[in-house]
């Protein structure tokens, strides 16, 4: 039963990334600065214990996959970057509001970029052969220590978000990620800590699934919960164990 679940879940999780993200083709430049989104930086310096990593041990692997499903909002990061050569126009609005508008040859992009007084935010536009589309949405506080996402239909078929990733950041740098499906269907959080440590728990139709916790050598645990939130199985592991 355990492996059916987990089979389920990364077959749900891989097909919906084939559908959106970045085209890895994209030669997207470096951009101006002041446009850039901070998160970019900050999530490189987050990771997990090597020991677990480079582990064999089933769940340590399944809770590394789980974070980098997590930390995959780093395929959108590209739109963010504005080339040197994109169009530039201000917009005519009260706020600070300039668009930004380049072609790879395949994909029109737009990104219309805001200045407020307390952050910014993105709305980027898409042409991937089905007119301009609403495709990202984010918005990032100053210092970058919380920020939301929210991830369109480019075909225009809808104009509701599918998914979204929301992040905090506190003063040592430890983060809060949290991705979640607009149905409800699905929701991780996952606690990323500067000395490794952390967790990540799954919740299918608002029901917690999977708890992973570990330490920052390497060693932790998994509990596994029924649609009624009793105990299906838990087990820990040592550095040993992996």
């Amino acid at each position: 039963m355990k492996n059916m679940r987990s089979t389920f879940l990364f077959v749900l999780i891989a097909t919906l990334f084939a559908f959106s993200g970045c085209n890895e083709d994209e030669d997207l430049n470096a951009s101006p600065e002041a446009t850039k989104i901070k998160i970019t930086e900050k999530l490189d310096k987050l990771d997990l214990p090597l020991a677990m990593r480079n582990s064999n041990h089933q769940y340590a692997q399944e809770a590394v996959g789980y974070v980098e499903e997590v930390k995959n909002i780093a395929s959108y990061f590209d739109y963010f970057e504005i080339p040197d050569d994109a169009e530039r126009t201000e917009l005519k609005s009260t706020l600070n509001q300039e668009e930004y508008y380049w072609t790879d040859g395949q994909t029109e992009i737009w990104v219309i970029y805001t200045e407020t007084s307390g952050g910014y935010t993105w709305q980027i536009d898409v042409d991937m052969g089905y007119g301009r589309q609403k495709y990202l949405y984010a918005e990032e506080d100053k210092d970058g220590n919380y920020g939301s996402m929210k991830v369109y239909d480019s075909t225009g078929e809808t104009s509701e978000w599918f998914f979204q990733y929301e992040w905090t950041f506190n003063s040592a740098g430890d983060a809060e990620l949290i991705w979640e499906f607009a149905d409800g269907s699905m929701k991780y959080e996952i606690k990323s800590n500067i000395d490794y440590s952390g967790y990540a728990r799954i919740f299918m139709s608002g029901v917690l699934f999977y708890d992973f916790v570990w330490n920052s050598d390497g060693s932790g645990s998994v509990t596994m919960y029924d649609d009624g939130g009793g105990v299906l199985y838990t087990e820990g592991w040592t550095v040993a164990d992996l």
